[in-house]
């Protein structure tokens, strides 16, 4: 025979307030443990509530816990088992530890974009794509400056020979190769 108490009882059995257990009823944590009576009052079935409880709360959003640094204490109460009925073993904790991981996980990530977006608009960071571009066009153009050099030199120096106005652009093209390279 299935047990219905009211509301109330069940969250003085939970040890929360009436108000929490409306919210999970109406935020359909609670599904097939409560049921709406036609005066338009809760009842809830214990044994399922306490399982879809378990199931569908994540214990880390706890509130009005009266220390900030006590980590979350479970009073979850067993569920009810009938007399010599073995008890049954339920994977809750893995799962409420799963979804908190899972949504620490996605807060962190959530904020690390939000601290990334500020950055950018403050200027501290800039376009990757953006910096090599510039360095792609100040390098060009310094190549083509240091390129000009032994016809600037031979305008400068009308005595020089062609032969060493070659020897230079040749030394300027190996210095300019060996730093492409990345060799000394």
């Amino acid at each position: 025979m299935t047990v219905w108490v009211n509301l109330s009882a069940f969250a003085r059995m939970r040890g929360i307030s009436s108000q929490a257990v409306k919210l999970a009823i109406e935020s359909g944590r609670l599904k097939n443990g409560a049921r709406k009576k036609e005066n338009g009052k809760y009842e809830v079935n214990p044994e399922v509530a306490n399982l879809e409880w378990s199931m569908n709360t994540n214990h880390s959003m706890r509130r009005n816990v009266k220390d900030p640094t006590q980590k979350y204490i479970d009073t979850t109460p067993e569920p009810y088992v009938k007399p010599g009925v073995d008890r049954v073993q339920t994977k809750t904790s893995d799962a409420q530890e799963s979804i908190a991981e899972s949504r620490a996980m996605f807060e962190r990530y959530k904020a690390l974009l939000a601290k990334q977006e500020y950055e950018e608009n403050a200027g501290k960071l800039v376009d990757a794509e953006a910096v090599k571009a510039e360095w792609f066009k100040l390098i060009t153009e310094a190549k083509t400056k240091l390129l000009a050099l032994p016809s600037k030199i031979k305008a400068v120096l009308p005595h020089l020979k062609i032969s060493e106005v070659a020897a230079i652009e040749r030394v300027l093209r190996e210095t300019l190769e060996s730093l492409s390279d990345g060799t000394d």
